[in-house]
């Protein structure tokens, strides 16, 4: 494994703002006897090393190797720490799939010693990275692949930071090592005081007593926890005298990953973030009911409700209401009693979680049970750091009870109703209404991620649910409930939103579709994954052939020559070729363009086929089995050239004069409001939404009638 080294340099405050390239430098090395680069040009790319260290010290590693990079000797930059950029190998080409990304954050007053870059063949130095960027793009210096790709990495997971609270001003904290060598009074250095050196031998001995040394460690715990890592292992033989065993105890996940600053007080209830160790200081008099059901009263918790009914949902700020308590101490009887007076299955403690998540993570089989048997509760809620209940119940199999827990859930989660979503290629999946008709499309838009294994950074922002039918099409937003739209599209929305008086064919269907707010730029930066890829290809492909996306003639012979091409598994085979042309034309140019230009497109085609297709075949090879995201790809780069690429379509009319109107179908996208013939599918005008002022202009000017309000309130459906 080789590492390729991102070493990252603010030039200025930068925890503030939203990112941008010129917020940083990048360290580039320059090569003078590189042959990489073409001919005039000067060669720059990223430090690369081999990795010989277990994965365990491959940060050590990498920051040793910087230092040692940049001058060694006290001269050399130590750099924060060393982070692992994670990417999906099966984006690239086999020969990057031999790399790993490491990001090191170093500080803003680093420099590298002058006389150290003079004498190195090298020539380490820091660019700022939008020049590094514009240079990629007009190709004024040569940049090897690995380079290119992992600068394009690098940019996207910068920009991710920027989104995430407080993640940037942890990214480049000083390390762990230089602040606690600041405390005045930590704990974790409590027993540096205690060792004194053998008057005899000179070996240091650690006379700490065993009450200080644990607390010590477990000051030094918290320490780890809070650091950059989103799980802490906590092992009660680290740093003692005990022989270590194979197995940690449990592994808890950092609350304070992701949420700022954290709180460095060391309590001793603190010690566990389920319940934490003294219930008085954690469950004061007033949380009644929690105490009960912490000391297993359960006549106690009948009489209390009995005429204290209200109690049920009385909620902990931090550890949620009394079911969580029942649901963490396995107190099935307790649990029973709080559901049937009321108590809502679906409360959230302070991390998220409902009483099923703590029951199923405890592995409290006959808790979860009860809890499944209600209609009302949620099985796949997500708590927030995005995990279901049976995500949790998986990730910690400590005992078969565990195993039992996941199997009831999962069978639980079978008899859950279900919804239809299509796919813009014409299946479908059937998708688990957990929380009944209150489902979001949020909650459907998670279910349908991980059935293609698409993580949700950042594909939950590109695709969404629509909801179509033959005159309108709408995308929900995340937390609008699809069944009440399906039960109310016939008598309420299609009629108010298109006039359509006869809805009796306007049939209600949910397609997973992309999301119309997400532009262009974006998308084809970020959406690398073949099966994103496919979607979006089938999308792009179904507007297209159905004459959405108005464009010239040289693109129509282009689409078609790459969908003959896929037809083909990537041979190029001009014989082959035309035959299929001649027999399938329909299926590969849209009607109006195949009635306007009749028997002069087969040469068009053919021509446009042998021109562009068989200059793809040393690429196709060198994706082999790929050929198909490859193609496909190709295809979305066209048609992201087309300005009403993207667009949520519907009808209206258009009327020149009080005499007669033209039906048209009205695009709306990230550019504008576009609107098209939907007979002779034109394009007759595009307006940007930076000159929407002047539609208002040209609709008043022109003596034009529209529905002006109509597509306003459409827009908002789709971008509110």
């Amino acid at each position: 494994m080789e590492v390729i080294l991102a070493v990252v340099q603010p030039k200025q405050n930068v925890f503030s703002q939203e990112y941008r390239p010129k917020l940083y430098n990048i360290l580039l090395l320059d090569h003078k006897t590189a042959s990489s680069g073409e001919k005039g040009k000067p060669t720059k790319y990223l430090p690369t090393f081999p990795l010989t260290s277990v994965q365990e010290e491959a940060g050590d590693e990498v920051l040793a190797n910087l230092y040692q990079l940049t001058g060694g000797d006290h001269v050399g930059i130590k750099g924060e720490r060393a982070l692992q950029i994670q990417w999906s190998s099966d984006k690239y080409r086999e020969s990057l799939t031999r790399f790993a990304l490491f990001c090191v954050p170093v500080n803003k007053g680093d420099k590298l010693n002058r006389m150290f870059v003079e004498k190195s063949p090298d020539y380490p130095g820091f660019f700022s990275l939008d020049y590094v960027i514009d240079t990629l793009n007009n190709d004024t210096v040569a940049y090897p692949p690995p380079t290119r790709t992992f600068i394009s990495q690098l940019e996207s997971w910068l920009r991710e930071k920027h989104s995430m609270p407080g993640a940037i001003n942890i990214l480049f904290s000083r390390r762990a090592d230089y602040r606690v060598k600041l405390s005045v009074n930590n704990p974790a250095f409590l027993p540096s005081r205690f060792e004194h050196a053998h008057k005899t031998t000179g070996m240091v001995i650690d006379s700490t007593p065993d009450e200080i040394r644990h607390t010590a460690r477990e000051a030094l715990t918290r320490m780890l926890e809070i650091e950059k890592c989103e799980k802490v292992v906590l092992n009660p033989v680290f740093g003692s005298s005990f022989p270590c065993k194979p197995k940690v105890d449990r592994a808890e996940v950092n609350m304070y990953w992701g949420m700022g600053v954290p709180d460095y007080t060391w309590p001793s209830s603190h010690r566990n973030s389920s319940t934490g160790g003294s219930f008085d200081s954690l469950y004061p008099e007033k949380y009644h009911i929690h105490k009960l059901v912490n000391e297993g009263n359960i006549q106690a918790i009948r009489d209390t409700i009995s005429f204290a009914s209200h109690l049920v949902d009385e909620k902990h700020p931090k550890y949620g209401v009394p079911l969580h308590m029942a649901a963490y101490k396995g107190s099935v009887d307790a649990a029973k009693i709080l559901l049937e007076a009321g108590c809502n299955p679906n409360a959230l403690n302070e991390l998220g979680q409902s009483p099923l998540h703590i029951a199923a993570k405890e592995g409290h089989w006959n808790v979860v049970q009860e809890l499944t048997k209600r209609q009302e509760t949620s099985l796949e809620l997500l708590d927030k750091q995005n995990r279901t209940p049976l995500n949790l119940c998986e990730q910690d199999p400590r005992s078969p009870k565990h195993q039992k827990t996941a199997n009831l859930i999962i069978s639980a989660i079978k008899k859950t109703r279900q919804i239809q979503v299509f796919l813009m290629d014409g299946t479908s999946k059937m998708l688990n209404l957990s929380n009944g008709d209150h489902t979001t499309v949020q909650q459907l838009n998670l279910q349908l991620l991980r059935a293609f294994q698409l993580p949700p950074k950042p594909y939950a922002e590109y695709f969404t649910i629509w909801i179509c039918s033959k005159s309108l099409e709408l995308q929900l937003k995340l937390e609008h409930k699809p069944v009440e739209h399906i039960n109310n599209w016939r008598k309420r929305i299609v009629s108010m939103l298109t006039g359509t008086t006869d809805t009796t064919k306007e049939n209600p269907t949910l397609k997973w579709r992309r999301n119309a707010k997400v532009g262009v730029v974006s998308e084809q930066r970020e959406v690398l994954h073949p099966l994103a890829i496919q979607i979006l290809f089938y999308e792009a492909k179904h507007n297209y052939i159905n004459a959405l996306y108005p464009c010239k003639d040289q693109d129509v012979h282009t689409f078609a020559s790459i969908l003959i091409l896929l037809e083909h598994g990537g041979k190029y085979d001009p014989g082959t070729a035309k035959h299929y042309l001649h027999k399938n034309i329909s299926s590969l140019v849209p009607a109006p363009i195949l009635k306007a230009k009749g028997q002069h497109l087969y040469s068009t085609i053919m021509k446009r086929y042998k021109e562009y297709c068989g200059g793809l075949q040393e690429e196709i090879k060198n994706y082999q089995n790929q050929y198909q995201q490859f193609l496909q790809g190709k295809f979305l780069e066209f048609c992201r050239k087309l300005t009403v690429y993207g667009s949520a379509f519907f009808t209206g009319n258009l009327q020149p004069n009080s005499k007669s109107s033209i039906l048209c179908h009205i695009g709306v996208n990230d550019v504008g409001i576009h609107i098209i013939n939907m007979k002779s599918k034109v394009m007759l005008y595009s307006f940007l939404w930076g000159l929407f002022t002047v539609i208002f202009c040209l609709f008043t000017d022109d003596a034009l009638q529209f529905s002006v309000g109509f597509i306003y309130s459409h827009f908002l459906s789709v971008y509110r």
